[in-house]
């Protein structure tokens, strides 16, 4: 942890000499991936028995993005998450798989700082305990783009997610929420 923090403060300690955040122009490629961990305790009590409701989340996303105008980009967007939840003797696993194509836009906002607008159609398959689940799904993201170099940015974004599944038993899920995260995207090629 300590090597990973001095690293991040000499990149930063250099981001005065770095490149301007770019326009992006067509034919750059825009590799992105970011994680997130999330925990949380709730203390219940029904009819004098109470129960900690625990929960464990684990979410990794990807995309790429083809530039094919300035600024704008279309690729393919892929997303995982596992919920562990636990509510006093009773525990249930779920996990929902997201594939489908994306579309973003890149504004310049300053030397070396941009924003980014995203939105995204998705395919999704998902699963709680025995029970399988598909269906579609849509996603809409902002968020600054910081270059301390030309090829990479760190990322920080805001998005909301609605998911629409159907499970083995013809019921309904919805599952949507808003997601703060931080990433990493390198870009190649261009002109």
């Amino acid at each position: 942890m300590k090597r990973m923090l001095i690293s991040v403060l000499a990149v930063l300690a250099l981001a005065p000499f770095a490149a301007q955040a770019r326009n992006l122009s067509p034919g750059t490629l825009e590799l992105s991936g970011s994680t997130q961990l999330g925990f949380s305790t709730t203390s219940t009590e029904v009819d004098g028995d109470p129960n900690d409701f625990d929960q464990d989340i684990w979410t990794v996303h990807g995309s790429g993005l083809v530039y094919i105008a300035p600024n704008l980009g279309i690729g393919l967007v892929l997303g995982h998450q596992n919920v562990e939840t636990t509510y006093g003797l009773d525990k249930t696993e779920s996990s929902t798989t997201t594939f489908g194509p994306t579309i973003g836009f890149n504004v310049s906002l300053a030397q070396q700082l941009s924003l980014k607008l995203n939105g995204n159609l998705v395919f999704a398959r998902g699963s709680q305990d025995d029970l399988d689940m598909d269906g579609f799904g849509w996603g809409v993201g902002a968020g600054l783009s910081f270059f301390p170099v030309s090829y990479l940015s760190i990322d920080a974004g805001l998005g909301y997610q609605a998911l629409y599944l159907e499970d083995d038993v013809n019921r309904d899920w919805d599952i949507s929420g808003l997601n703060v995260g931080v990433g990493l995207s390198v870009y190649f090629g261009g002109r």
